[in-house]
């Protein structure tokens, strides 16, 4: 059947996604929407970044306003059903703030950590850091934040822990120019 789709969503900001489904008229079929493996807790599908402790939760996933239980294979939910114009899905991915770890094979980020919030990685600016990112480190206990900034470069969200900004890594020189770094160093309490 051909259908319309309609997304809505702030993505990357805020992890909710709304659709609305629209037939031509009533069909049965499966909608198959994308899980990221950022949500499924793994930074790449392979071993060489992992999240230090990482914070599992399931997607919400509701049809019509209803739960809807979240069936994965290969990658993608699977939503079987008799669909009607107007159908509507509400898929909220959560977005913790991760911290990454290299794999140990990786000289250069041994005992450095990167952040990760969805499927952004973060990097701290020296505009945001007094221009000492040689000097900045962060605990493994050291609380982060996310909080999103109408006011910086059209709006995003920017990672806050103890000493340190970080901003999405895309976001990196539309300051001006200055010392930038995603890997930072680490260190337990």
């Amino acid at each position: 059947p051909r259908v319309q789709l309609r997304q809505q969503t702030d993505y990357p900001w805020h992890g909710e996604i709304l659709l609305t489904v629209s037939p031509e008229k009533a069909a049965t079929f499966t909608l198959k929407l994308r899980l990221p493996g950022w949500a499924q807790g793994q930074p790449v599908p392979s071993d060489l970044y992992r999240y230090w402790q990482p914070q599992p939760s399931l997607p919400q996933l509701l049809v019509n306003d209803q739960p809807h239980p979240v069936l994965l294979e290969d990658g993608f939910i699977h939503i079987h059903r008799r669909w009607q114009p107007g159908d509507r899905v509400s898929l909220t991915l959560p977005m913790p703030v991760q911290r990454v770890l290299s794999h140990p094979a990786v000289t250069e980020n041994q005992g450095r950590v990167a952040l990760e919030r969805g499927p952004l990685v973060y990097c701290a600016e020296g505009v945001d850091n007094e221009g000492r990112l040689s000097e900045l480190s962060l605990a493994d206990t050291a609380p982060l934040t996310a909080r999103y900034e109408p006011d910086l470069l059209n709006g995003m969200v920017v990672i806050r822990g103890g000493e340190l900004t970080a901003v999405p890594y895309y976001a990196w020189s539309h300051r001006g120019e200055g010392e930038m770094a995603v890997w930072l160093t680490r260190h337990a309490d």
